[in-house]
């Protein structure tokens, strides 16, 4: 089997195209997991020193924060050797399946999240404006991050309503 192992540039076949949607989207996943990490950070340490009127806006943000988290964390997983992957391809197909789905839902959550964020700082002012604007931010890239996963493994993230016309 090492020669089909696939090669960089190279015309791939359906199964190493899954293979290597696979190992790019594990590897994106690991950031995605970090970024969702940083964004779960920043909010508990905003909600430790948060006026009381902030508190339960970051209750609700942390735990759409918690849930993208736990979902993209089930998916967290050493990408398989050529070797493995081509002994049980289908096993493997199934399991980027249900980490797209994770993601795509991650996604969803981490946008709210960041919404609700962004509405907050726009109605508060002084420096719990500008620590929500920021929050907003690092849930940004928290989105981003896990919408990259979706694309590296070979599917499209869902649409950003905040973005769209």
């Amino acid at each position: 089997m090492p020669g089909d192992t696939p090669v960089a540039g190279a015309q791939l076949s359906p199964q190493q195209q899954l293979f290597e949607y696979l190992r790019e989207g594990m590897t994106q996943f690991t950031s995605a997991e970090e970024s969702i990490l940083e964004a779960q950070r920043a909010a508990v340490a905003f909600q430790k020193i948060a006026p009381a009127s902030e508190r339960e806006a970051l209750k609700e943000i942390l735990e759409r924060i918690n849930s993208a988290g736990a979902g993209v964390g089930e998916h967290v997983l050493p990408a398989p050797s050529w070797q493995d992957f081509a002994q049980d391809s289908v096993k493997f197909d199934k399991e980027r399946m249900a980490a797209i789905e994770a993601a795509n839902d991650a996604v969803v959550d981490l946008r709210d999240a960041r919404g609700i964020a962004a509405d907050r700082a726009e109605q508060a002012t002084g420096a719990t404006k500008t620590a929500l604007s920021d929050l907003a931010k690092v849930i940004d890239v928290a989105a981003d991050d896990t919408a990259d996963a979706i694309k590296a493994l070979g599917s499209t993230p869902p649409p950003d309503d905040a973005t769209e016309p």
